[in-house]
C-alpha cells in the first residue's frame, strides 16, 4: 500500500498499528521519557505522542508492522525530546525570571506563602523547590502575550532600552513604559500562581 495522501485521511494501516501497538508506545514513554513524568502525566505524553504521529500521517507509507513500529518510535523520540527542550527551557527561563519576582516575594506581597528560592540553602527539599519555582516562572512566562513575552525576555537579556525600542519602532520612552507594564504584569501573574500552588 502506497504513501497517503495528504487528501485523504489517516491511512487504515497506520490506525490500526496505532491501536496495536499503543501498550508499547505506552512502555517508551515510561522508559525514555521517566523524566518529564514529575511534569506530565503518562497518557498526556503518550497522547501528545498519537498527535504527533497522526499529524505526521501524510509521511506514512507501510512496509510491514515493524517498520510501522520503528517510524512510530522514531516520531515518539522527537516528541519526548521535544518535550524535554520545552521543559528545559522553562526552568532555564525561570532562573532569571526569579529576579524579576524576587523582591515582590521577600516583601511578602505574595502573602508569604511563596520562600525566597535564592536563597543559599541546598537541602534537598529547598533545590527541589527552587526548581519547581524556577518552572513555574518560567510557565507563566509562557502565558504572557507575545509581546510581554519579548519584552520581559529583553530585561532578563539586558537588551538596552534604544535597541529595544528601536525594533519595536517605538520611542525610547514608550519603549520603557511598556517594558515596565510587561514585567509588572509577569509579577502579577506569577503571584497569582504562586499561590494557587
Amino acid at each position: 500500500m502506497g504513501k497517503s495522501d495528504s487528501n485523504s485521511s489517516v491511512p487504515e494501516e497506520l490506525r490500526n498499528a496505532l491501536d496495536q501497538h499503543r501498550g508499547r508506545l505506552l512502555q517508551f514513554v515510561r522508559k525514555r521519557g521517566s523524566a518529564l513524568l514529575k511534569y506530565e502525566e503518562e497518557d498526556d505524553l503518550l497522547q501528545g505522542i498519537q498527535l504527533r504521529i497522526l499529524g505526521a500521517a501524510s509521511e506514512f507509507e507501510f512496509r510491514g508492522e515493524s517498520a510501522a513500529l520503528r517510524w512510530m518510535l522514531q516520531l515518539s523520540e522527537q516528541y519526548l525530546i521535544d518535550r524535554r527542550r520545552y521543559w528545559h527551557a522553562c526552568r532555564r527561563d525561570g532562573r532569571g525570571l526569579l529576579h524579576i519576582t524576587q523582591a515582590t516575594i521577600t516583601r511578602g506581597r505574595a502573602g508569604g506563602a511563596v520562600a525566597d528560592p535564592t536563597s543559599s540553602v541546598t537541602s534537598p527539599s529547598s533545590s527541589a523547590s527552587k526548581r519547581e519555582t524556577q518552572t513555574l516562572a518560567g510557565l507563566v512566562l509562557n502565558l504572557l502575550v507575545e509581546r510581554d513575552q519579548l519584552l520581559v525576555r529583553s530585561f532578563l537579556n539586558n537588551d538596552s532600552l534604544p535597541d529595544l525600542a528601536a525594533s519595536l519602532g517605538l520611542s525610547y520612552e514608550a519603549a520603557k513604559k511598556s517594558r515596565l507594564r510587561a514585567l509588572e504584569r509577569f509579577r502579577k501573574a506569577f503571584e497569582l500562581a504562586s499561590k494557587a500552588r
